[in-house]
């Protein structure tokens, strides 16, 4: 039986701006000079190795100077959450009784690295990371500063976390525990993150080209996303979460077996608890993070689970790999589009197949009516999540 668990009011800001709506539009008509670029950027960190290199790649949101972490670290965050549960008509007392489910990387990592450089301007002695941390520091501040519930929790599955927060909340509402659940995804700048990307020699210096024989890894990006998610279907056409699957995979710490087998297994799970034949999907929005195994693991298992292969999405190429928060980011950008009509292309990005991968993108807006869509999240330490929604 299909979860009863619809998205009822939703907000994100990434690269390419505020709002479902902005996301869009950009995504309507979008050009190549809106791929997400790396961008050389000043570590917000003063290093004492001197051959470690001066920049490194990262896919901002904001050109605004990195001045006052802590500021824009909470401003984003509770404008995104803020936003979402207005839109979402939540009364003060449903409020009170609403269950916040955040998905994070690396929560507030970022502030403890600013704390750093701030106390090293006086004291070269100074000893990193000596902040309290938790990973529901940022939980609780939103808790406290939207008056929630405290039901909930915090979910950090690398890459997969926020794709896990979402089925938490939706098994929440299933079981009657909750009526209404507020989903958040963050991912913030951190130094700490990009040199493990670069350490792992996953960053490209072009643009990310998933499935593409030209393909060279990926563009770190940044993104804040909140949707409220309740048991009542809206009057208005919705997205649905009708089930979902998250497996452990023991192949390596940084890839998903290359052979597709452990992606075909989370896949058809995902498919058999939203009670969907492979058949009745009519679109997928790949993970396509870009890098090598990453690509050839999905491709390999989407072959083992569909004899014909619907349209190929992939919202990475415009936003970058926003880790932690890009199951639910990746889902509301989707959403965003299908409430226009339309599923996002990427132009010019695996136009032609790669002879070893197979996969073909969707190279441009296309319309799509009453779909259901297959979306996949895959990561760092073996976690594979994939989710079945419908739209209307």
């Amino acid at each position: 039986m299909a979860l009863q668990a619809y998205l009822s009011g939703g907000s994100l800001h990434t690269s390419l701006g505020l709002g479902l709506d902005a996301h869009a539009a950009a995504l309507a008509n979008p050009t190549p000079d809106m791929l997400a670029l790396p961008a050389k950027i000043k570590l917000p960190i003063t290093l004492q190795d001197e051959d470690a290199p001066e920049a490194i790649p990262y896919h901002l949101a904001h050109s605004k100077p990195l001045t006052d972490i802590r500021t824009r670290y909470f401003s984003i965050l509770e404008n995104v959450v803020g936003n979402a549960l207005e839109s979402a008509n939540l009364t003060q007392e449903q409020r009170q009784k609403t269950g916040l489910f955040l998905g994070t990387s690396s929560s507030d990592v970022c502030l403890i690295e600013h704390d750093f450089h701030e106390k090293l301007k006086t004291n070269r002695n100074t000893q990193p990371l000596d902040l309290y941390c938790s990973m529901d520091n940022l939980g609780a501040q939103l808790r406290q500063t939207f008056n929630l519930s405290a039901q909930g929790m915090s979910i950090n599955t690398a890459c997969t976390a926020s794709a896990n927060a979402l089925l938490y909340a939706a098994a929440a509402l299933h079981t009657g525990r909750l009526d209404h659940a507020l989903i958040v995804g963050a991912e913030i700048l951190n130094v700490t993150t990009a040199y493990g990307f670069q350490g792992l020699e996953l960053l490209t210096q072009s643009a990310m080209r998933p499935f593409d024989t030209r393909r060279d890894g990926l563009v770190l990006g940044e993104a804040a996303s909140a949707v409220v998610m309740t048991r009542q279907k809206p009057k208005l056409p919705a997205l649905q979460l009708c089930g979902g699957a998250t497996l452990s995979d023991d192949y390596g710490m940084s890839a998903a077996n290359p052979d597709g087998t452990s992606i075909a297994r989370v896949i058809n799970q995902a498919l058999q608890h939203a009670n969907v034949q492979p058949q009745q999907i009519s679109a997928i929005k790949a993970h396509g993070t870009a890098s090598l195994l990453n690509d050839e693991g999905e491709s390999a298992g989407l072959k083992r689970v569909f004899e014909n292969m619907p349209d190929i999405t992939a919202i990475k190429p415009y936003i970058g790999h926003t880790f932690g928060a890009s199951g639910l980011t990746e889902l509301l950008i989707l959403n965003a589009c299908l409430n226009e009509g339309f599923l996002p292309g990427t132009r010019g990005i695996s136009e032609q197949p790669c002879e070893k991968l197979g996969i073909t993108l969707n190279q441009s807006a296309k319309q799509i009516l009453n779909p259901k869509i297959l979306c996949n999240q895959f990561g760092f330490g073996g976690n594979n999540t994939s989710l079945v929604v419908s739209y209307g």
